[in-house]
């Protein structure tokens, strides 16, 4: 079975996004979609959730009994929250319309 090469080209303009997937002898589709507003708040929901979480792991000290101390935030938590909230707006905005 012979592999084929495709090629997926995606540029954000103004409030839309242009996908344009191209493979074989020049043959191509494209789609011009709608970009999700909020999905760049999401991102950062998430990001900031990730630097949060890990951030506390490096500066959290375990007592001598070896347990490790409680915070009163569930960093880990949070960031499957925020990890969850933005993969399903994510896969939402990807399965829309014209694009899916």
């Amino acid at each position: 079975m012979k592999s084929k090469i495709f090629h997926l080209k995606v540029i954000k303009i103004k409030s839309g996004c242009n996908f344009e997937l191209s493979w074989e002898n020049g043959k191509t589709i494209s789609a011009i979609v709608d970009y999700p507003q909020d999905l760049d708040q999401s991102y950062q929901d998430w990001k900031q959730a990730y630097i949060n979480c890990y951030r506390y792991l490096r500066v959290i000290k375990i007592k001598k009994s070896g347990s490790i101390p409680s915070s009163k935030k569930d960093h880990a938590g949070f960031l499957r929250e925020a990890e969850a909230r933005f993969l399903s707006l994510f896969d939402r905005w990807l399965r829309d319309g014209e694009l899916y």
